[in-house]
């Protein structure tokens, strides 16, 4: 595996607090890529909602594709042979004001918080990248919710075929995505008792709970 220096990811509750508020208020993730573009150079599949009328139009109609699964209006952009996104040109994107929301809220510290990787043995260019992060935890309430994390995270791999399909994670980033979600559930158990003692409806519920307190 490449050794990579690593990199402050600052205090890890302002970092939660901070991503929690873009996934419930619809803002984009700030993250201090430093010029990066792992994220773009994964060979990942873009979703694009229907509302993303303005990020349809600037991208080639021949690079976007039906989402199987999904209901009518959802697109997916793909990647080239590279595994590069075919928005990305010398190494910059080229329609980074109108990117899909997909980018807009990714951030690969999900994957630091969470203690999971895309790829089994972490050579994608996103694990590479978030091993760099370096959460500080200054306080145990702060170690205790990023532990509680990378609990919901493990939980929600092994359960995934229990969860409704509109809940199965589709890759790595999602599953992070879920475990920040479902975090509470898991320190407010592991204060009383076994984290395992949380159920898949605990989960679900849990979901539930947090796509209500959304604004879009």
């Amino acid at each position: 595996m490449t050794q990579v220096d690593g990199k402050s990811a600052g205090p890890f509750s302002r970092w939660l607090d901070t991503f929690t508020r873009a996934l419930r208020d619809n803002l984009s993730v700030v993250v201090d890529c430093g010029g990066c573009t792992a994220c773009c150079r994964n060979k990942s599949f873009i979703q694009i909602a229907p509302e993303e009328s303005e990020t349809r139009a600037a991208i080639p109609r021949e690079l976007l594709f039906p989402a199987p699964g999904l209901p009518e209006g959802y697109y997916i952009l793909g990647y080239d042979t590279r595994g590069h996104c075919p928005m990305l040109v010398d190494n910059r994107c080229v329609i980074y004001a109108r990117r899909p929301r997909t980018c807009r809220i990714f951030d690969c510290r999900v994957l630091t918080a969470a203690g999971i990787s895309v790829t089994e043995d972490r050579t994608s260019p996103v694990d590479v990248q978030a091993a760099r992060w370096q959460f500080v935890c200054s306080e145990q309430e702060e170690l205790d919710s990023l532990q509680a994390i990378k609990a919901a995270a493990a939980y929600i791999q092994q359960q995934t075929a229990y969860l409704p399909e509109k809940w199965q994670p589709g890759n790595a980033f999602q599953t992070g995505v879920l475990a920040v979600v479902a975090g509470p559930l898991f320190l407010e158990n592991s204060q009383e008792t076994d984290p395992l003692t949380v159920t898949v409806n605990d989960l679900i519920k849990s979901f539930e709970r947090f796509e209500e307190s959304r604004t879009i």
